[in-house]
């Protein structure tokens, strides 16, 4: 399902999918004014039953089996697709691959900051002094001696004082055969292409009677049925002649009214002209006759012709109405002339067309002024620093002078900003605009996550003789024909991230682009400040920690090439980079690249299959690689670069394991801190270095009980116990959210006296009070990290050395690299081992030697005393001596007796509802179909109710699937729900190599 349809050179019907899921492609015919405007992920507006919804275009095509019946597309939303073919490509196997709807898919590739309606960039009005020269009257085409100078094309040395144009040679695109072409049809076909310059015509209401043009209407049909397209360059030429060169020639004989006549009505005109020149277009030249104007323009940035001439002629036709004793109906005529102005020579032709008109015609005004008129403008009369002259400046308010020396000191800013510096209202800065010294202009805003933080750059370090090997084997990888993936295993401290910034380099090198992925958006800031430093405004940050406007701005720097290198978390995977040479997934064995809601897909296997679509090479680096990745690298699918040395030859820390059962009969009671773990954080103390301590759980406690009854507060939604904490003073359940208040005494039993078992993050920071009282602690968990910069301020405090202990969850397990931290302390470390799940070793030792990894980065030794109650367990043994490769060929011989990935692939079927009769009943008749269809090589488990029964007020039922092909499974899974109809109230979710069984 690649959606591979083959796109003919005009298509008349395009595949849409809807924002609704319904897993189905919609044919609508394009109109013929649209079809060289739509293409594969262009975002649409379509007829759908009464309404109409937005949608991509997926596919293109001459036929369809519905052609009879076929409606049209409503409009284009932008001006070229928001998706890429490649990334497209990609949504099709996600969605193939995931069994999740393609409209799922086609979301998921697209940051809901960008799809939305009313998603734009910011825009904000500025203010700016105007030019003296381009004041009351002279156009905006007369820029000063320089650029005259300077430009071939225009330097005339007239005596007529037109000067030279803005017109700069660099910077115009002539009509090119060799680019696409596009068609806006009304009463005359209007040719556009990206980038070019006009010449335009639009006249009066009255100045072209209505049998005129019928009759040009009539012979247009009979020359297009005659010239049909493509059209070359002769019949251009020819339909240039017959229709507008013609139209011209006779409008400028002046029929009609001629309103535009008169001074005042002229001024509105070219008043509006000048108001967006040098914002929305380039206004190379313009003369405004006494019934039409002709223009020679080039639209800026993403402007369209057709909303440029649509905006002055609206805002004209207002005001020229205000004006006329009889308001005129229309003023301007709905039709223009205009044709792409194709080499340098007819540029010249056209613009000493415009200039010549007012020697013929009496009342034209010209947008070059005289020298005359120039040297009658009190304004340009000399002898004022400030380049205003003496009688219109004295003639100024106090504010308005006011405003015009700040905007002289200061320079270009935005009203907002000018009222502030100004200390004044926007009357008299619109004063000054309409006399003509100050000019608005509405300009974008970037929106920039980074404003404000300034970086020192970096250089290249030398690298060690492991980390030189890695690089070499990632950049011969990079430059084969067919790059493949590249497993990078270094140990933590080894430097990975200067080899992952080197390749960058060498992708940047020639030409290409790159994605940096990274697991946790806590690890962004400091990933993101690394890159930065080497690469600069390069980089662009993708993460759903950002604002919709800067990741829609940030998005927006990527697809226009502003940016080449994106990073982020998961999502920042479907980033529109052009020709991408390199994706680097940081630390790939991370649970969270996994998505937890439809499509479910892995974001570490997704690159690879990018990385295959777009012919780039995919490095995957981590300290401890999943299992599924090392069975690769044996199987001989990915290379292996190996890091086993830390920079510099820095020893890897000791790690001590404490067994806590000791220290209870030691003590006669549970303790939370081990008399080792006390005395390493009181000597770090003593000599100012730093300690981090991680317990992978947040609240203060996690069970409230009666030990009276027995009673324990558990969720009414969940299958789980509600945790204390003691802050908001309230019971939390970790897996809906749901708070209820600590009840003065036991529901059950009425006793007032409960006990708080268990511990969390929140109850060690309370008790590092009372052992450390001096010490500086800050606690990072999803508690308290709630604000967007929250992560960064803490992280910079403590790198700065004004916290002396950093407590939290897993998100500082990895990717922290502090060189004065030499003690990590783990609190409850076989927590996650006790969890029915056949992945709890793996997950556990991967823990462990991150958190590890945190200490001895610097120049000092690290020490890592982990706490735990079954200290013998293989995956905490191997953690202690830092034996990947002995645990995985342990862990991997326990699953192949099992069949349980990597040796199958695993899918998990979740049935959900309010009713758990429901729930069972359907789960049960959805399996005995698909029992039947499932080939003999899947191993079907039955439905039974899954290790967490209940959660969020839904009882929960699991089926789950094993086989060394996951098409095996999805196939018949996909047939099955095709023509099984779950019960109301009943859900199901398909997760494919589904990594939590809970």
């Amino acid at each position: 399902m690649f959606g591979n349809y083959i796109v003919p050179l005009m298509a008349s019907i395009a595949k849409v999918v809807v924002e609704i899921s319904l897993d189905r492609e919609f044919d609508y015919r394009i109109p013929v004014h649209m079809q060289s405007s739509i293409k594969v992920g262009s975002q649409v507006t379509v007829p759908f039953h009464s309404r109409e919804l937005r949608g991509f275009v997926v596919g293109l095509a001459n036929f369809s089996a519905f052609a009879d019946k076929l409606k049209e597309i409503k409009g284009v939303v932008g001006d070229k697709p928001l998706i890429p073919d490649e990334i497209m490509k990609l949504a099709y196997w996600i969605a193939d691959y995931y069994c999740a709807p393609i409209e799922q898919a086609v979301r998921t590739v697209l940051p809901s900051a960008v799809r939305k309606r009313g998603a734009k960039h910011k825009k904000q009005l500025f203010v700016q002094l105007a030019d003296a020269k381009n004041v009351d009257g002279a156009s905006s085409s007369v820029p000063d001696e320089r650029s005259a100078l300077a430009d071939p094309l225009f330097a005339q040395g007239e005596s007529n004082g037109a000067g030279s144009s803005v017109y700069d040679e660099d910077r115009i695109n002539y009509f090119d055969i060799t680019e696409p072409i596009g068609n806006e049809q009304g009463n005359l076909p209007h040719w556009r292409q990206e980038g070019a310059t006009y010449f335009i015509t639009f006249r009066l209401g009255d100045s072209l009677p209505q049998v005129k043009l019928n009759q040009w209407k009539a012979e247009l049909a009979v020359w297009l049925k005659e010239h049909p397209e493509p059209h070359n360059e002769a019949t251009r030429r020819e339909y240039y002649e017959l229709f507008p060169q013609r139209f011209q020639n006779w409008l400028d004989q002046g029929m009609g009214s001629c309103a535009l006549a008169g001074p005042e009505l002229k001024r509105v005109v070219e008043d509006a002209l000048r108001h967006f020149e040098g914002d929305r277009y380039k206004l190379r030249e313009f003369i405004v006759m006494p019934n039409h104007v002709h223009l020679l323009l080039s639209p800026l940035g993403e402007h369209k012709v057709s909303e440029i001439l649509h905006s002055i002629k609206s805002y004209t036709a207002n005001e020229i109405n205000k004006a006329l004793p009889v308001k005129m109906d229309p003023v301007w005529q709905h039709e223009s002339f205009d044709h792409i102005v194709r080499s340098p020579e007819q540029a010249d032709r056209i613009r000493q067309y415009i200039r010549d008109n007012p020697k013929h015609v009496d009342g034209a005004s010209s947008s070059v002024p005289d020298e005359r008129s120039a040297l009658a403008d009190p304004l340009f009369a000399q002898g004022e620093s400030n380049g205003a002259g003496s009688s219109v400046y004295e003639k100024l308010t106090a504010k308005q002078k006011l405003v015009f020396q700040t905007l002289e000191t200061h320079g270009s800013m935005t009203i907002s900003e000018l009222k502030d510096r100004a200390g004044c209202s926007e009357s008299p800065i619109r004063t000054l605009e309409k006399n003509g010294l100050v000019t608005i202009s509405e300009e974008t805003i970037q929106r920039d996550p980074h404003a404000g933080m300034e970086l020192l750059r970096t250089k290249p370090f030398d690298l060690m003789v492991e980390q030189q090997t890695a690089l070499n084997t990632i950049c011969e990888a990079m430059d084969q024909e067919q790059p493949g993936t590249v497993l990078l295993h270094g140990v933590t401290g080894s430097g990975k991230t200067e080899v992952y910034l080197q390749a960058l380099q060498h992708a940047l090198d020639k030409g290409q682009g790159a994605i940096v992925l990274v697991p946790e958006i806590a690890l962004t800031p400091q990933t993101v400040d690394r890159f930065r430093s080497r690469f600069g405004d390069c980089v662009a940050v993708l993460h759903s920690n950002l604002s919709d406007g800067e990741r829609h701005d940030e998005w927006h720097r990527i697809r226009n090439g502003d940016a080449k290198i994106a990073i982020g978390a998961r999502s920042a995977l479907f980033a529109p980079v052009e020709n991408v040479g390199l994706i680097v997934v940081d630390e790939e064995h991370e649970a969270t690249y996994k998505q937890d809601e439809s499509p479910r897909y892995n974001a570490r296997d997704v690159a690879v299959m990018r990385g295959h679509l777009e012919g780039c090479c995919v490095v995957l680096g981590s300290a401890t690689p999943a299992l599924e990745s090392f069975a690769n690298v044996k199987n001989g699918r990915y290379k292996l670069a190996e890091m086993l040395m830390r920079v510099d030859d820095r020893s890897m820390p000791l790690m001590r394991v404490v067994d806590m059962c000791v220290e209870k009969e030691r003590d006669g009671r549970p303790q939370i801190f081990s008399r080792e773990l006390v005395e390493g954080i009181y000597d770090r103390l003593n000599v100012g270095e730093q300690t981090i301590l991680f317990l992978n759980r947040r609240g203060f406690s996690s069970s409230l009980q009666c030990e009276k009854c027995g009673y324990v507060a558990e969720c009414p939604e969940c299958s789980v116990s509600m945790t204390y904490h003691k802050r908001a003073h309230k019971l939390l359940c970790h897996i809906c959210g749901l708070d209820a208040k600590v009840p003065a005494r036991c529901p059950e039993c009425k006793d007032p006296e409960f006990k708080y078992s268990g511990m969390g993050t929140e109850k060690i920071e309370e008790v590092l009070g009372k052992i450390c009282p001096n010490a500086r602690v800050a606690r990072m968990d999803s508690d308290t990290m709630r604000n967007k910069d929250s992560y960064r301020t803490v992280l910079d405090k403590f790198r700065t050395g004004k916290l002396d202990i950093l407590l939290g969850t897993q998100m500082i397990a990895k990717g922290l690299d502090f060189p004065n931290v030499t003690l990590v302390g783990v609190l409850h470390a076989d927590m996650s081992l006790h969890v029915p799940d056949f992945r709890a070793g793996e997950r556990t030792f991967q823990l462990l030697t991150q958190v590890a990894g945190r200490a001895g980065r610097g120049e000092k030794a690290g020490e890592v005393i982990v706490q735990a109650y079954t200290p013998h367990h293989p995956a905490i043994q191997a953690a202690r001596s830092l034996d990947y490769e002995g645990f995985c060929t342990q862990d991997l011989e326990f699953r192949k007796e099992l069949l349980y990935p990597p040796f199958s692939h695993l899918v998990l079927l979740t049935f959900k509802g309010e009713s758990e009769i429901d729930v069972m009943t359907a789960s049960d008749h959805f399996f005995q179909r698909l029992e039947k269809i499932l080939p003999e090589s899947v191993s079907a488990v039955p439905p039974m109710p899954a290790p967490l029964a209940r959660a969020k007020g839904h009882w929960r039922y699991q089926i789950m699937l094993r086989c060394e092909h996951t098409v095996k499974m999805t196939r018949p899974i996909r047939f099955v729900q095709s023509t099984f109809r779950l019960p109301k109230g009943i859900s199901l979710s398909v997760d494919v190599d589904a990594l939590s069984l809970l």
